[in-house]
C-alpha cells in the first residue's frame, strides 16, 4: 500500500506540474497535417496477436515451467563471468523498494505526457486512443519477450552469491531465478523510448523535446543502477534488459507509422494468421 500511495502521489503531482508548464499549449502536429500514427486492422491485429501471445506465454511458463530448489543450484561465484561478478552484491530491500518506484515512476510518463496535451486540448481524443492502443501494445510484447527468456535462461540472481537473500523471493516463490533479463530495466527503457519516439512524433517543434528525453532515460538508467545495486541483477541483465525494452518502446509506434501506408492486407487460416505487405 506504501508503494502505491507513493507512486499516485508522484503522478498526480507531476501531472499537475506539466499541466502548469505546459500552459503555453505548443501545437500539436495534428492541427496542421495529418497523424504521425494510423491504426489499421491487418497492423493492429498482427501486433496485438504477438503481443498478447507472448505476454500469455510468458505467464503461463513462469507458472507451469519447474525450476530447481535452492539446495540444487550451482551457487559458486567463481563460475560467473568477471564482468558480471564484479557487480555480485548483497540484497538490499531499500534499494529494491526505491527501484519499484523508479519502474512505476517511467511507466506514468506517457499517461503524464499525452493525459495532461489532452486535458489541455492539444492532443485529440482520437490519437488518445491511438497512443494507449500503441502503449498497451507495447508493454504487452516486453513483458512477454521477457518472461519467457527469464523461465527459459532460469538464472540466479547475484544476491543469492551472498550471504543475503532477499528471503521473500526465495520462499513464496521463484522468483530468485529469474535474474536474466532484468524486467524493471525492459520495462523502463521500453516506457522511455515510447514516450521520447511519440512525444517528438506529435510535438517536432516542441521546445520539452530534450528534456523528456533526458529526463525519461535517466530514470531507466537510473533504474538499471539500482537493480544492480539493491543485488537483483548483474550487468548483462539489465543491458539485455534495455535493448529489449527500447526495441519493443520503438518498434511498435514504427510499424503504426510505417505499415499503414503500405499496401496491407490481412488472412486469417486454420491455426495462422498471414500478413501480406508491398513495398
Amino acid at each position: 500500500m506504501k508503494k502505491l500511495f507513493l507512486f499516485v502521489t508522484l503522478l498526480l503531482f507531476s501531472a499537475n506540474s506539466f499541466a502548469e508548464v505546459s500552459s503555453a499549449r505548443e501545437k500539436c502536429i495534428t492541427e496542421t497535417s495529418s497523424s504521425p500514427y494510423t491504426l489499421s486492422l491487418p497492423v493492429d491485429i498482427s501486433v496485438g496477436v504477438l503481443s498478447l501471445g507472448a505476454f500469455t506465454a510468458g505467464s503461463l511458463m513462469q507458472k507451469l515451467v519447474p525450476l530447481p530448489a535452492v539446495s540444487e543450484l550451482d551457487l559458486n561465484p567463481s563460475n560467473i563471468n568477471a564482468l558480471d561478478a564484479y557487480f555480485i552484491q548483497p540484497y538490499s530491500k531499500p534499494l529494491d523498494f526505491t527501484g519499484d518506484l523508479l519502474l512505476y515512476t517511467n511507466f506514468s510518463l506517457p499517461v503524464i505526457l499525452f493525459g495532461s496535451q489532452w486535458l489541455l486540448q492539444n492532443l485529440p481524443s482520437k490519437e488518445v486512443l491511438t497512443v494507449a492502443l500503441m502503449y498497451a501494445e507495447s508493454f504487452s510484447l516486453s513483458w512477454g519477450i521477457k518472461n519467457i527468456m527469464k523461465v527459459s535462461m532460469h538464472r540466479v540472481r547475484p544476491y543469492m552469491y551472498t550471504s543475503t537473500w532477499d528471503e521473500k523471493a526465495v520462499t513464496k516463490g521463484y522468483d530468485y531465478e529469474y535474474s536474466w533479463p532484468s524486467g524493471h530495466s525492459t520495462g523502463v527503457f521500453m516506457a522511455a523510448t515510447f514516450a521520447s519516439t511519440v512525444f517528438c512524433q506529435y510535438y517536432p517543434d516542441s521546445v520539452w523535446r530534450i528534456p523528456v528525453i533526458a529526463a525519461s532515460y535517466t530514470i531507466a538508467a537510473g533504474t538499471a543502477a539500482l537493480r544492480m545495486a539493491s543485488g537483483n541483477h548483474f550487468f548483462t541483465d539489465v543491458l539485455t534488459g534495455a535493448l529489449l525494452g527500447s526495441a519493443c518502446g520503438f518498434l511498435v509506434p514504427f510499424v503504426h507509422q510505417v505499415l499503414p501506408k503500405k499496401n496491407t492486407s490481412l488472412s486469417v487460416v486454420p491455426g495462422a494468421v498471414n500478413v501480406h505487405i508491398a513495398l
